[in-house]
């Protein structure tokens, strides 16, 4: 009887279950990995916090493995915070107290008030955990790491105990053993991804989409029988990458992805994506369908805002029981339309990053997250079949009205636990509304759900979420059947037992328990009443109702559960039908009064509560009823939702750091009037923008500072930076860059340009700025999105416009008009929609074959005419044309019996027979009308066909060329158009095969070179670089350069040596001065330190010589001695060298005042002497540079004679021209300024015939053969020689041999006087260089051979 009365106590206690959950997370001293798992979902579904790489989760197993190692309690909870760490952040030595407002808004929890012991809840425990780490972000630039050996640095710095004996080696361990058992728990599910192809993706970012791709399907466990993968790529189109049946094998899925391609289109159209997507989870393309317990999840990717709606494909995508996951891998991507795709769901089925790179660094743990928690949707009366491996789970969703539901669950072996909510989207074990287990195998469960007022929406419908998990060690298979009308009963077996007396002790447990439950139900009717009354009263305070409002009209408050959707987005309004007007119309007056103040009473609930969504979707509501504002209700809501918008506004742009979203956000809540709200965040986001205003500033400041180049201001600006933001070199260049580009971008925009916007968002997307200039960013996407909206319109109107006149032009025969119209739509890319193209391009074909047979029949060529004949009849133009080609071949016939006759012809001619040469000549004349000229030319004509014909046969191009050269010049190309035309293609072939193989060469000669230079092989190096020279080839990786640096060195190295030989000073000099005027200074550093030596040596040694001459003049002994003791020391020569040094030093000075006097019999004596004496290797500068003057001076004497034997009459026929020829005048002229006339006056040619006819020492001649070259004036001989180098001697001679005579004098004493003159009187007498040693200078100087004769007379 005991038994009998507890199981009554249990099914009445089963029956009177309250409606309210247990939540693990917030019962103190909860753990496992169910709670944990719980905490962290919690936590991450909030939005608080950034993502963590998984961080927060691998830290409570790290700790206390998921709080099954925690002894007691006082221990800091599942994640272990020592009292020390909380004390931290209480204190705010680890300081994350800017989020201490959001924790209070999600988690109603007051931070600063929590306590040690607090920690035992498992939600207090992680968030203290998450906190910490917060510190951390807050502390760096960067996210909080994803790699375990990073994380380990954190976790050691801030977490570990000194006991702990947990080193990386063991963190790591401990972390990968809970890495797998974190991946899917529920694999049985169809996942298709549908990912954006379109052209305006840059290239690297389609590749990290690839890889993105990668990562999260390598999360999965996927096989034909657990998780099946599917690929499209759209655009406007779609392309189906891999089909469900296909994606069944991890191998297979990444080949897939590797094989995606880019589109070159630019729109795309997700809506129609998205409709054909859902198409594709059809049993025909692989898809299981949720009967067999598998989950269908869409995974739509995009980078390009969609041309069309994508709403109506989503609302037929729920309505096919599949869950839509919306990731946004751009800012391109409008939220709002990311929001549609995910159906509402916006924190777990939205992801969006600024750019495409951080999917790999955010969103690699979190999608796949999204896609394991996307229940089984079943539609009601739905019947599932599906089989559970141990430890597995599948979770399912369906709507149940206010009627409720029956749901049946039975198992053909095993057992299993199901968990059920209203509330949460995964119930387990940590949290769930009920539970039924079936606890023996080949057992069913049945359940008659229904749902209280609470848990019902708007529609009186709700969702509810069932998890079911095998508890049994063996594969197990389910039917779950959703709304069947089955009889109520539970899963308990009473077993019958025969009816006995009653013992006492019987008797006693039957009161025993009846009083329990009697207990148990006065105190849950108390705490109802009780709780009745608080809200009650609540609500008479707040409202001016009156006390008789029905109890059932009051929502109670609700119990806390930190941000969990409540309806899964399947009961969006958005996406259900709209309500029967005829039903709304049948509600009374009083009952639509009773609605009204209903929704009145919730928004006031809402807006005391602070619940965001909850005020959004009643303020809506009561504007679409029309209800006035009476009691302030309307205006206290958006009031609270513009102070929620303000905030938000505050906190992204003080994330972003961006001061335009700055003085909007702190604009928009002082003209909503929130500053007392937002006190403390309007003065943090103050303090930033001015702190960021000073950086803009100092930025502009360091850009004008560079610009001027002001070294000082530069460093004092950098610094300034480095103190105010801590910046480092790095990020101060990078922030001038992006200065740079937002300046760019602004002024694109101003001006409207849409090239520089294009380039620059570019470069701004390519080095990842899109962070730094939202705004900027943004509204130049924008422009650039109108510029090719325009663009495209112009172009579809350009397009309709050119198809219109193509078919006017075909219809006119305009042949020009078509060909230009047709190349024009060609290049559109247009298809040929209306045949238009097509009669077109018929047209243009006629036309073509016309012209052919007309120009073959102009030239009267057999090869042409049978080439027209052929394109006419191949291309089905006979109709057309068929009179012209009727007289074609009538042409081509007789064509051909004339070159049968040539060929006759020249046959006979050969055989000598002169009566058939007759006889075939009478027949070509009859035939065609020609005389004997014309067939000789036919003849000629023939032998040069043959000719190319052969070089052509024979491939042989000096013959082919040189036969090409005669028919051009006897003009027989019209006559041989054909073998012109295909003997040039073979010579213009022949001639590129020539210089492949010259270049072939030039190569080889390249790598030749560079293997002397590697071997220092100078012969070989100077040889090479000759014929590379010839070859005219560039200097394309040096090879030159290194080639002339190295005989260069060898050069120097010569003439160093070879001066050093000669001992003289000269030499020396100029091979020093060589060295380091082509910086070989660190080559021969050696060699030249003894040089310079030596140089030093001979100076002083000259200076002696000087020093012994002038106290020899003077006759002072004691001087004489001492200089020649002293040369004798330095040099260790005895007197007779002294004596003969002293006579080389005479001898060069009186050859140096000879050239710088330019005389010409001390240079003649003087050289004699040292010839005589053999001092020409101690002179050879001087002796050289002596012998050229006097040969100069001899031969301009020469010329001086030549001009003085003139006759007067020869310069009579000079001054005879009134009109002188080009040259007579200019060259007298120069003569003139020689000799010191100003050249104003020699302008006119009457003025210079005067000065010609003065005669005796004013005459020409004796002006001419009396003229100092050292008085003549320098400007004037620079004068004359630009003159005079305007005309050649041939040129002059033809003219006069007097006029040559005077030319030739001009032309030397010019030269002679700029050349000579100018470097004597600056006393510089300089060595040639070694190396060039004896070569002569080369002249425009007539030889000897070429003499002028004396003008003759005429």
């Amino acid at each position: 009887m005991l038994t009998h009365a507890l199981c009554v106590l249990v099914i009445i206690c089963g029956l009177a279950r309250l409606s309210k959950q247990t939540d693990l997370a917030l019962v103190s001293g909860s753990t496992g990995t169910v709670v944990t798992l719980r905490c962290v979902d919690l936590i991450t579904s909030s939005g608080i916090f950034p993502y963590d790489g998984a961080f927060l989760r691998r830290l409570a197993y790290v700790e206390t493995s998921d709080g099954t190692a925690i002894t007691a309690t006082g221990e800091g909870g599942i994640w272990k915070i020592s009292a020390i760490t909380l004390g931290n952040l209480m204190d705010k030595s680890y300081d994350a107290s800017t989020y201490y407002p959001m924790i209070l808004s999600q988690f109603n929890i007051t931070w600063t008030s929590v306590a040690y012991n607090h920690l035992d809840i498992p939600l207090y425990s992680a968030l203290a955990a998450r906190l910490v780490l917060a510190h951390v972000e807050l502390n760096s630039t960067a996210a909080l790491p994803a790699t375990l050996p990073e994380q380990y640095l954190i976790w050691d710095f801030y977490f570990r105990e000194e006991v702990a004996p947990i080193d990386e080696s063991t963190f790591i361990s401990l972390v990968n053993s809970i890495i797998s058992s974190t991946l899917c728990a529920s694999v049985y599910r169809d996942v298709m991804f549908l990912v954006d192809n379109s052209a305006p993706i840059a290239s690297s970012d389609f590749e990290t989409i690839k890889s993105f791709l990668r990562v999260v399907v390598a999360q999965f466990d996927i096989s034909s029988s657990k998780t099946r993968i599917g690929l499209v790529t759209f655009t406007n189109v779609q392309e189906v990458d891999l089909k469900l049946n296909n994606g069944t094998s991890l191998d297979d899925v990444t080949n897939s992805i590797a094989a995606m391609t880019q589109s070159s289109i630019t729109g795309v159209q997700t809506g129609f994506a998205i409709t054909q997507g859902v198409a594709l989870f059809g049993s025909a393309y692989g898809g299981r369908g949720v009967e067999s317990g598998v989950a269908r999840v869409l995974v739509v990717l995009s980078s390009t805002e969609s041309m069309d709606d994508v709403r109506p494909a989503v609302k037929q995508a729920i309505k096919n029981n599949v869950g839509i996951i919306a990731i946004g891998a751009s800012r391109a991507v409008p939220q709002s339309e990311l929001a549609h795709i995910a159906a509402g769901s916006v924190s777990r089925h939205m992801f969006q990053v600024t750019d495409v790179a951080s999917l790999l660094t955010e969103f690699t743990s979190n999608v796949p997250d999204a896609i394991c928690d996307e229940p089984v949707l079943l539609d009601a009366g739905s019947s599932v079949n599906f089989n559970l491996n141990p430890g597995e789970s599948q979770t399912f969703a369906f709507k149940v009205d206010a009627s409720g539901t029956n749901l049946s669950l039975s198992t053909t072996q095993g057992t299993a636990s199901t968990y059920y909510s209203t509330a949460v989207k995964k119930p387990s074990s940590a949290i769930y509304d009920f539970k039924l287990n079936i606890s023996r195998p080949n057992n069913d469960n049945n359940y008659h759900f229904v749902p209280t007022s609470e848990q019902l929406s708007e529609n009186n419908e709700c969702i509810l979420y069932g998890t079911i998990e095998s508890t049994s060690r063996v594969g197990t298979s389910f039917e779950f059947d959703v709304g069947e009308p089955v009889a109520i009963s539970y899963a308990w077996n009473v077993t019958s037992q025969p009816i006995t007396s009653l013992s006492g002790a019987n008797i006693a447990g039957v009161v025993f328990a009846c009083l329990i439950f009697i207990c148990g139900l006065v105190i849950a009717i108390g705490y109802y009443w009780t709780e009745r009354g608080v809200i009650l009263d609540r609500v008479k305070k707040q409202t001016q109702f009156s006390s008789d409002i029905p109890l059932r009209e009051i929502i109670p408050e609700p119990v806390f559960i930190p941000s969990e959707e409540a309806i899964y987005p399947l009961l969006s309004t958005e996406y259900e039908t709209e309500p029967d007007v005829a039903s709304k119309s049948t509600t009374t007056i009083s009952s639509s009064e009773k609605e009204e103040e209903n929704v009145r009473l919730q928004l006031r609930l809402a807006v005391e509560n602070g619940d965001i969504d909850a005020v959004t979707t009643l303020l809506e509501e009561l504007r679409k009823l029309g209800l006035d504002d009476v009691y302030g209700d309307l205006n206290r809501a958006e009031r609270l939702i513009g102070l929620n918008e303000c905030k938000q506004g505050l906190i992204y742009a003080m994330e972003l750091r961006n001061v335009k979203y700055l003085e909007r956000a702190i604009f928009n809540v002082k003209q909503q009037n929130y500053e007392n709200e937002l006190k403390d965040e309007l003065r943090l986001a103050e303090a930033m923008l001015k702190e960021l205003k000073n950086s803009q500033d100092l930025i502009r400041e360091l850009i004008e500072a560079i610009a001027a180049g002001n070294r000082e201001q530069i460093k004092s600006i950098t610094l300034k930076l480095r103190a105010m933001n801590g910046w480092d070199q790095a990020t101060i260049d990078r922030m001038l860059e992006v200065h740079d580009y937002r300046e760019k971008l602004e002024r694109s925009m101003k001006n409207r340009d849409l090239e520089l916007a294009t380039t620059t968002l570019k470069v701004v997307e390519e080095k990842g700025f899109e962070k730094d200039l939202p705004v900027e960013v943004s509204q130049a996407k924008k422009m650039t999105s109108e510029f090719k909206h325009l663009e495209k319109l112009k172009t579809e109107k350009e397009e309709e416009n050119v198809r219109l006149q193509l078919r006017l032009a075909v219809e006119n025969g305009d042949i020009d008009a078509v060909t230009t119209l047709l190349e024009e739509l060609r290049k559109l890319g247009l298809d040929d929609v209306y045949g238009d193209l097509n009669r077109a391009e018929r047209l243009i074909g006629l036309n073509e074959c016309k012209q052919g047979l007309s120009y073959a029949m102009e030239l009267r060529n057999v090869k042409y005419l049978e080439r027209a004949i052929f394109n006419i009849k191949q291309q089905n133009y006979e109709n057309e044309l068929k009179d012209e080609l009727r007289l074609a071949e009538e042409m081509l016939k007789e064509l051909k019996s004339s070159q049968d006759l040539m060929r006759q012809l020249i046959e006979a001619m050969s055989a000598g027979n002169r009566e058939q040469i007759k006889s075939i000549t009478l027949k070509l004349r009859a035939m065609n009308g020609w005389d004997q000229a014309t067939i000789d030319r036919m003849l000629e004509v023939h032998d040069y066909r043959e000719k190319l014909e052969r070089s052509m046969k024979n491939r042989d191009l000096e013959p082919a060329t040189t036969t090409l050269k005669v028919v051009e010049e006897k003009g027989f190309e019209k006559d041989l158009p054909v073998e012109v035309s295909q003997a040039k293609k073979m010579t213009s072939e022949l001639e590129y095969l020539e210089k492949l193989k010259t270049e072939k060469e030039e190569e080889n000669v390249r790598l030749q070179l560079r293997l002397a230079v590697e071997n220092g092989d100078i012969d070989a190096v100077t040889t090479l670089l000759e014929e590379l020279r010839k070859l005219g080839l560039d200097d394309e990786d040096g090879d030159l350069i290194r080639a002339e640096r190295l005989i260069g060195l060898n050069e120097c190295k010569q003439g160093l040596k070879y001066a050093v030989e000669q001992r003289n000073v000269k030499y020396l000099e100029r091979a020093i001065f060589n060295i380091k005027q082509q910086n070989y200074e660190n080559e021969l550093k050696d060699e030249l330190r003894l040089v310079e030596a030596m140089l030093k040596e001979l100076k002083n040694s000259q200076d002696l010589m000087r020093e012994l001459i002038e106290a020899i003049a003077a006759g002072n002994r004691e001087q004489i001695k001492s200089i020649t003791l002293k040369l004798r020391a330095m040099n260790g020569c005895d007197q007779a060298t002294i004596d003969r040094m002293l006579e080389v030093y005479n001898c060069r000075e009186r050859l140096e005042r000879s050239m710088k006097n330019r005389d010409l019999e001390l240079a003649t004596t003087t050289l004699k002497v040292v010839e005589e004496k053999g001092f020409e290797k101690d002179l050879p500068v001087e002796v050289s540079q002596a012998k050229k003057m006097a040969s100069e001076l001899e031969y301009l004497e020469q010329v001086r004679r030549q001009v003085l034997e003139l006759k007067n009459k020869d310069i009579a026929e000079i001054r005879s021209y009134t009109k002188p020829p080009a040259g007579v005048h200019e060259v007298i002229s120069c003569a003139y300024l020689i000799l010191g006339y100003p050249a104003k006056a020699l302008e006119d040619w009457i003025n210079v015939k005067v000065l010609m006819g003065k005669t005796g020492k004013e005459g020409l001649k004796a002006q001419v053969t009396s003229v100092d070259p050292r008085k003549v004036d320098t400007a004037m001989a620079r004068k004359a020689k630009e003159i005079v180098e305007r005309f050649d001697l041939n040129h002059v001679k033809g003219i006069s041999n007097g006029l040559a005579l005077f030319y030739i004098f001009v032309s030397e004493e010019v030269r002679s006087v700029v050349d000579e003159v100018e470097k004597l009187n600056s006393g510089a007498l300089d060595a040639p260089s070694p190396f060039f040693y004896g070569a002569s200078r080369k002249s425009k100087r007539p030889s000897k051979q070429a003499k002028v004769k004396k003008p003759s007379k005429r």
